[in-house]
C-alpha cells in the first residue's frame, strides 16, 4: 500500500502533513491504496464518492477537486435533476476560476454552499456523493484554497484518470454497467438495454437464468429491504428480443490478418470469439462435445437453462463470422502445437472447462461399484440424452450448484428418495439460494454436518454409506468454519446410488510438458492475471482451466480480458493491461460497497416476484422452472434501483 500523507476516506482521518501527530484511522476502515497504478507510475492521489487520498506533497488538491468534478460533468451526471445538472457545473466553474489564479473572495463560501446544497437535494448517488470529497478538501484544505485565491497564481493541470462505477458494476466480474442497463428497462427502451449488455456479456439470456449475481450482493438496495432483480431484468430484456424476433445489432468488423484459435466452446471461449469476431478476427472454436456451450450445456439441466436459449445466442456468436468445430479434441484429434505450427492459427485461447471430478478420499470410491457415478458424468450424460444408471435411493454429496442439480435432476428422472450430504450447515452452502430453496420444495432430503467415510457394497454394487456427524471449527482459507469429523459418531445409510460432487478441474492432458507452459498441481494454466497472457506470447487462457472451477460470468468477463489482449498481441502492441483494467483494480481495493451503510428511506417498492411451474407438475419433467418477469413487473423493479453511481479519478 501506498505512503498516505492524508486521507478523509469514509470519514476517517489520517493526518502526517508537515510532521503532524499521525492520526492513524481504525485498521478495519483504513483505505487501501495501491503504491503504484502499474509499474514506473506512482500513485499520487485518489478521490472518489467518499473523501480523497493523497500519497504526495507535491498535489495540488484544488486542482485535484477541479479534475475530479470536470469527470463528475462529463462522466457522471446524467443531467435528468436540477441540482446535480447546474450544481456540479457551477461546482466545476468556481474550481476552474480558482486554479486559473482568477479566484475572487467569496467563491470559497459560494463553492461551500454549492456543493452540500447539491449533495443534500440530488435524486442519485453522483449528486449526492460527488460533492463529498470537495468538501473534505474545504475543511482540511483551507489554506489551498486561500493561497491560490490571493496570489492569482495559476495551478498547472494534473493527469488525472477516471472512473466511474457502481457497487454492483464493481461486483461483476464483467463490470456490466447495471444502473444504465436497468435504467433503460424504467424507460421501456429494451432494445437500447440489451445492446448496453451485449458490449460486456457475450450470453444475456443464459446469465439472465444461471448467473450466480455476485452483483446482487452488492447492492445498496439491500441495506433497505432486498436487492434489485439485477438478473432477471437482463433475462427479461433478453427474452423480449427473442418473443419479438429481433435481430440484435451487431456485425463483424473489417476482416484483419490473424486468425484465432479458440480451444472450447465454453462460455469464456464464446465470449472471447464474439469480441474477437466484432473486431473483424477470423476465430475458429474447437469443441470437443457435439454441441456448444460448454459446462453450461452439459452440467446445467435444461430446467434452469433450456437449450434453445444457448443455442441462440451461439447462433448470433456464429453469424458473426465464427466457425465452431465440434467433436474435435485438441491433443487427440489435433495436436495442441499443431493449432500455431501446421495450422497457422496467430493466437490461441484455451478456455476449457473444468470436466474432471475431484475425489472425496473416501474408501471404496475407486473401487468401480456399479451404482458409483460422478456428479459431472451424470449430468453430462443425462444433458446430452445419454442413458443415466437409475435406482431407488440416490445420495449426492456436495454443496455446490452441481451437488443441487444432480439432486433435482434425479428427482425428474425417477428416483424416489434423494438425499444431499453436505459436512458443513446449510448457512456455509456455496450453491445458490435460490437453488437450494427450490430443491427443498421439490422434497430433497439434506443431511447437513454429515461427511462420508466409505462406500459400501455388495456383489460389486452399491448398497450404502458409511457417514460421520461434523462439527464447526475455526475458519479454514476459504473463510468458513472448518468441518471437523465428532470422534464415534459415525453411522451407516442405504442408497443403491452415490453421486459424488464435490468439486471438479480442467483436463489439460493435451498440453505437453515441451509446450513451454506453466501448469500447477491444480490443473490451471499460468498466466498474466489481467491479459491471460502465458509464458508462450501467443498462447492466451481463461476461464476454469485458469482459476479452477468458476462462475458463468466471471469466464466471460476472462474471455473479455483475453480478446483485448488478443487484439494489442496480433497488432503488435505491448501486451499490457489497459488503463480501464488498472483503474478496476485501484477502485476495488477501495471497495465501492459497504453493507453497514445507512441507506435511509426510499420509496418502498417490494422486490417483484415471478410464477414458478408448479412443484408437483416440475418434478416430473424438465420444463424451466421459471417463468420470468411479466413486462409490468420489470418496469416496476427497474423503479427500485437508486441508481447509485459513483465517479472516481486517480492522480498520476
Amino acid at each position: 500500500m501506498a505512503e498516505l500523507l492524508f486521507s478523509s476516506w469514509g470519514g476517517n482521518i489520517l493526518d502526517n502533513r508537515g510532521g503532524k501527530e499521525r492520526a492513524q484511522a481504525p485498521a478495519e476502515k483504513e483505505v487501501s491504496l495501491p503504491a503504484e497504478f502499474e509499474e514506473g507510475r506512482p500513485i499520487k492521489a485518489f478521490m472518489g464518492w467518499d473523501g480523497l487520498v493523497l500519497a504526495d506533497e507535491s498535489v495540488n488538491v484544488v486542482e485535484l477537486a477541479r479534475g475530479y468534478m470536470e469527470a463528475v460533468q462529463e462522466e457522471g451526471s446524467c443531467g435528468e435533476c436540477f441540482p446535480c445538472r447546474v450544481g456540479t457545473k457551477l461546482m466545476l466553474d468556481l474550481l476552474t476560476r480558482i486554479v486559473s489564479g482568477k479566484g475572487k473572495p467569496g467563491d470559497i463560501e459560494k463553492l461551500e454552499r454549492i456543493a452540500r446544497d447539491v449533495s443534500a437535494t440530488s435524486k442519485c448517488q453522483i449528486g449526492q456523493t460527488s460533492p463529498i470529497p470537495v468538501l473534505h478538501t474545504l475543511q482540511y484544505f483551507r489554506d489551498a484554497y486561500e493561497a491560490l485565491i490571493e496570489s492569482g497564481t495559476t495551478v498547472e493541470r494534473m493527469e488525472l484518470l477516471r472512473k466511474v462505477t457502481a457497487p454492483c458494476q464493481d461486483a461483476c466480474p464483467a463490470h456490466l454497467d447495471v444502473p444504465s442497463y436497468v435504467e433503460y428497462v424504467k424507460k421501456m427502451r429494451y432494445a437500447d438495454s440489451l445492446s448496453l449488455i451485449r458490449q460486456d456479456n457475450a450470453l444475456p439470456g443464459v446469465c439472465g437464468r444461471v448467473c450466480v449475481r455476485p452483483c446482487e450482493s452488492h447492492c445498496r438496495r439491500a441495506n433497505v429491504d432486498e436487492p434489485i432483480s439485477i438478473k432477471y431484468l437482463k433475462r427479461f430484456v433478453a427474452d423480449y428480443e427473442l418473443k419479438h424476433h429481433a435481430a440484435p445489432a451487431l456485425k463483424a468488423g473489417e476482416k484483419k490478418d490473424g486468425a484465432v484459435a479458440v480451444i472450447g466452446a465454453g462460455p469464456g471461449g464464446l465470449a472471447c470469439a464474439f469480441n474477437l469476431a466484432q473486431i473483424g478476427y477470423p476465430v475458429t472454436i474447437f469443441e470437443a462435445l457435439p454441441e456448444p456451450g460448454g459446462m453450461a450445456a452439459v452440467g446445467i439441466p435444461d430446467y434452469r437453462l433450456p437449450r434453445h436459449i444457448l443455442g441462440r445466442e451461439v447462433e448470433i456468436i456464429e453469424n458473426l463470422g465464427v466457425e465452431i468445430r465440434y467433436n474435435v479434441c485438441i491433443g487427440k484429434d489435433i495436436a495442441f502445437e499443431d493449432l500455431a505450427g501446421k495450422m497457422g492459427y496467430k493466437a490461441v485461447f484455451i478456455a476449457v472447462g473444468a470436466h474432471n471430478s475431484n475425489k472425496m478420499r473416501v474408501e471404496g470410491e475407486d473401487a468401480g461399484y456399479e451404482g458409483f457415478v460422478h456428479g459431472v458424468h451424470f449430468l453430462r450424460d443425462l444433458n446430452l440424452g445419454k442413458p443415466v444408471f437409475m435406482a431407488k435411493r440416490m445420495v449426492v454429496v456436495g454443496g455446490g450448484n452441481v451437488a443441487i442439480d444432480c439432486v433435482r435432476c434425479a428427482l425428474r428422472k425417477g428416483y424416489k428418495d434423494v438425499n444431499l450430504v453436505y459436512r458443513r450447515s446449510r448457512k456455509e452452502m456455496p450453491a445458490d439460494d435460490v437453488e437450494i430453496e427450490d430443491a427443498e420444495a421439490e422434497g430433497i432430503q439434506f443431511h447437513f454436518l454429515t461427511n462420508p467415510t466409505k462406500i459400501l457394497a455388495e456383489s460389486g454394487k452399491v448398497v450404502g454409506m458409511e457417514l460421520i456427524r461434523m462439527e464447526l471449527g475455526e475458519p479454514d482459507a476459504s473463510g468458513r468454519r472448518r468441518p471437523v469429523p465428532i470422534e464415534g459418531s459415525e453411522f451407516n445409510m442405504e442408497f443403491d446410488a452415490v453421486v459424488p460432487a464435490i468439486g471438479q478441474a480442467p483436463d489439460l492432458s493435451f498440453i505437453g510438458e515441451d509446450q513451454g507452459l506453466g501448469v500447477t498441481k491444480w490443473s490451471t494454466v499460468e498466466a498474466d492475471p489481467i491479459t491471460l497472457q502465458t509464458a508462450v506470447p501467443h498462447v492466451f487462457v481463461g476461464g476454469d482451466c485458469y482459476t479452477g472451477p468458476d462462475t458463468l460470468i466471471g469466464a466471460i468477463a476472462a474471455g473479455n480480458r483475453a480478446a483485448i489482449a488478443i487484439d494489442k498481441y496480433l497488432r503488435g502492441e505491448p501486451v499490457r493491461p489497459t488503463d480501464p483494467q488498472l483503474l478496476d483494480r485501484v477502485v476495488n481495493s477501495v471497495g465501492t460497497y459497504d453493507p453497514e451503510e445507512l441507506v435511509g428511506i426510499v420509496r418502498g417498492i417490494s422486490r417483484q416476484g415471478m410464477k414458478h411451474l408448479p412443484v408437483d407438475t416440475r418434478i416430473h419433467n424438465f420444463e424451466e422452472v421459471e417463468f420470468g418477469l411479466t413486462a409490468q413487473a420489470a418496469l416496476t423493479e427497474a423503479q427500485r434501483c437508486l441508481r447509485c453511481y459513483r465517479v472516481a479519478v486517480v492522480g498520476l
